[in-house]
């Protein structure tokens, strides 16, 4: 049981570690391009400002291509969840109305 516990936990520490390494990659990445692009224009605002435009126009892509479709079917999954909990409580009051009779009340 040990063993496989000490397994799991290199596995976590080793995707933990495969995220920040490719996280540290994709910002010298982002980086070396500001700069290169900064030589390029002489201009370190021009070349973040163009940078971070083509990253905002590719996040925006994903969102409408990919997550929105997503978004909106997990929307109708918790509202689907909100419908029977809603009936789940009128049938416990129906029922609880109902058997009121039979029970005590509680005086304070």
């Amino acid at each position: 049981m040990a063993d496989k516990k000490s397994q799991g936990t290199h596995l976590v520490a080793a995707f933990a570690g495969f995220g920040l390494t490719g996280l540290t990659a994709w910002l010298l990445l982002v980086t070396a391009l500001v700069v290169w692009l900064t030589d390029v224009l002489n201009s370190l605002i021009w070349s973040s400002l163009i940078v971070g435009g083509f990253f905002i126009a590719v996040a925006v892509a994903i969102y409408f291509l990919a997550i929105r479709t997503g978004l909106a079917h997990l929307r109708e999954r918790i509202d689907t969840v909100y419908e029977v909990a809603r009936l789940a409580r009128a049938g416990y009051d129906w029922v609880r109305t109902k058997f009121s009779i039979f029970m005590p009340r509680h005086r304070k």
